[in-house]
């Protein structure tokens, strides 16, 4: 039989054979069998020895595995992880984990340089991967229960992210006014945040040490030390570190307060009349009464010598307003005393009063600036002397023949109108509302308007007063023209006894005609005599006849330069004048005034019938009044 041995190197192996098999055992491969080369060699006696080589395949585990890529990271930058290991055969698989969960692989680039195996990791760091263990683990699919790992914490630098609490008391719906409060500002932040700040409302007001006013900071903490309404706001806190601030969401606080005077209405100035009832609202502002129970009014009247409590019956309530009526004493003083209001709630009494101060009413101004547009009387309304005011007009009828006068310098009685030619009062009427009065209830014809201002201490001193405006007929809204037009037509009579009026009518108008005729001829030989005045010198002399209301009792003050603006038909005998308000409390007169021309007529240029003509008469320093002597 031949001989055969087995060979490691040079060292004979020890074997185990049978008649024609030779097996060879190593009963401990070590590292370094690895890629060893194994001869067995065949010695046939009387032939020449055989030889073959065998290279030994050991799969290794991995001996070692270490992860590189330590230190502090800003938050949302990249950063690369190495993960090196050595010793496998074959390669090992390389695996990543952070939190316990794995990483993609794709994340991840691997390198063999020999027994060296390395994979990296390139990775975007997270501000919730702050504090989080990196792990690399290494395995060998020889071996599926072998496993090598290495890991390291992972260090996020970020600026803080602070968040405001209450935590004293823990329920923000439970805050009473006269409780303390305790806010907290914690902050997720590396590194740790090192200081704090609070702010309050909307504008996000910096909050600072107020011992007045109950608050203090100190550190992380906020401190409310006997809530208020004012206490009532959102209110945020800012965090700083080295990386930057943060600022916080809001928190509100709803302090349950007791009721207090609603804006503008702490101190309020009232009028009444001595011996009358005065009336006064009261508002409060105060949490619903879910939170903190219904309101409940109580009044009191301070006078001169005491001070008495309102009876219920006198006091009306509804939701967070009360009214009070309370009878004032009959005395004569410039102070007629004070009325409070006070309300609560289940939080408490209202620590101060809503004050109304009682003083005497006066009469109403009266209205002024009265136009006529429309056939609608319009003023405007003046102060109503602390009382409500409601307003009268009286219409005084004007003679026809006291109208063609056209008397301006006569004496005024107490009204402010010419005493001469005036009926009684032929209609009055009120409005609760506006100096605004129709005058579709007026016959044709020239009146006199006195509109007055009215509340329950009496009517205005004086009226305003409007002077013989005429009212048209229905024939003369279709016709154009100026804001009062001419004097209506004289009344057409009755087709049963028209033979007397005509031959009247008829004398009449012969006589009128040798007057008028006569008048022209005076007219043109005048004209060419004399020069024409300029228009300032019309102006001054037609001014000369503006009339004074005695209410004034002196003359107009020569600084005053009221305008006087008529309008109407060029060439029509009688113009209606509108006033613009009154001047020193005395109402301008409406003037009727004769346009007729001081030329002849066919110098004049008349484009049409229709046309209109507007002159303004200005008062001038030297112009002359009339006064009551």
């Amino acid at each position: 039989m031949p001989d055969i041995t087995w060979y490691h190197g040079n060292e004979r192996l020890s074997i185990a054979r049978d008649s024609f098999n030779c097996q060879v055992h190593i009963k401990s491969l070590s590292r370094e069998m690895s890629g060893a080369k194994l001869r067995c060699r065949v010695d046939p006696p009387l032939l020449q020895h055989l030889v073959k080589d065998v290279s030994l395949k050991v799969y290794l585990k991995p001996q070692y595995v270490r992860v590189t890529g330590s230190g502090a990271t800003r938050a949302g930058h990249e950063r690369s992880f190495v993960c090196t290991t050595r010793g496998s055969k074959p390669a090992p698989n390389i695996d990543w984990f952070i939190n316990a969960q794995k990483i993609d692989s794709g994340l991840t680039q691997v390198e063999v340089d020999g027994q060296l195996t390395r994979s990296i990791l390139t990775w975007r760091v997270r501000r919730e991967d702050s504090g989080r263990e990196l792990v690399c683990r290494v395995s060998n699919p020889w071996f599926p229960a072998y496993t090598l790992e290495d890991s390291i914490v992972l260090e996020v630098i970020y600026p803080p992210i602070p968040q405001i609490s209450l935590i004293e008391p823990r329920e923000s719906h439970q805050l009473r006014e006269d409780e303390d409060a305790v806010l907290l500002c914690s902050a997720d932040a590396s590194p740790p945040a090192f200081n704090f700040s609070f702010y309050k409302g909307f504008e996000d007001h910096l909050i600072r040490d107020d011992p007045v006013g109950g608050i203090s900071v100190e550190g992380q903490k906020l401190f409310l030390h006997g809530l208020r309404r004012h206490h009532s706001a959102r209110y945020r806190c800012r965090a700083w570190n080295s990386e930057g601030s943060g600022l916080s969401e809001a928190l509100s606080l709803n302090i349950l307060s007791r009721p207090e005077c609603s804006a503008g209405n702490v101190v309020q100035q009232i009028a009444g009349a001595p011996g009358g009832e005065v009336r006064a609202r009261c508002s409060v502002s105060a949490p619903s009464a879910r939170d903190a129970g219904p309101l409940k009014f109580y009044w009191t009247y301070n006078g001169t010598r005491d001070v008495l409590p309102i009876p219920v019956s006198n006091v009306t309530t509804m939701g967070s307003s009360s009214t009070a009526i309370h009878g004032l004493p009959n005395i004569d003083d410039e102070d007629l005393g004070w009325l409070a209001c006070w309300a609560r709630n289940d939080i408490g009494n209202q620590r101060e009063p809503c004050l109304f101060r009682i003083m005497p009413a006066g009469y109403p101004e009266s209205p002024s600036n009265c136009e006529i547009e429309n056939d609608i009387i319009r003023c405007e309304a003046g102060h109503d002397g602390g009382l409500p005011q409601w307003f009268v007009m009286e219409a005084l009828g004007v003679k026809q023949q006291e109208v063609q006068r056209n008397d301006l310098d006569s004496a005024m009685n107490d009204q402010g109108m010419s005493g001469r030619g005036l009926t009684e009062t032929v209609y009055k009427t009120s409005n609760d509302a506006t100096p605004q009065f129709p005058l579709d209830s007026l016959s044709p014809g020239r009146y006199t308007f006195l509109i007055y201002a009215v509340n329950p201490r009496g009517r205005s001193l004086q009226p305003a007063a409007l002077h013989s405006v005429p009212v048209r007929t229905m024939e003369d809204l279709d016709r154009p023209g100026s804001l009062q037009t001419m004097t209506p037509s004289p009344p057409q009579l009755s087709p049963q006894d028209n033979s007397v009026p005509l031959l009247v009518g008829a004398v009449l108008a012969l006589v009128m005609l040798t007057i008028l005729t006569t008048l022209c001829v005076t007219l043109v030989v005048m004209c060419k005599k004399k020069p024409r005045r300029t228009r300032d010198t019309e102006q001054n002399a037609l001014t000369r006849n503006v009339g004074v209301s005695m209410y004034s009792g002196t003359a107009l003050s020569p600084s005053i330069v009221p305008t006087v603006v008529v309008r109407g038909h060029r060439g029509s005998r009688v113009l209606a004048a509108r006033w613009s308000g009154v001047l020193d409390d005395t109402p301008l007169a409406v003037l009727a005034l004769d346009t007729r021309p001081h030329c002849k007529l066919e110098d004049m240029e008349i484009h049409s019938e229709d046309d209109i003509q507007e002159t303004e008469f200005i008062r001038h320093e030297n112009m002359e009044t009339q006064t009551d002597s």
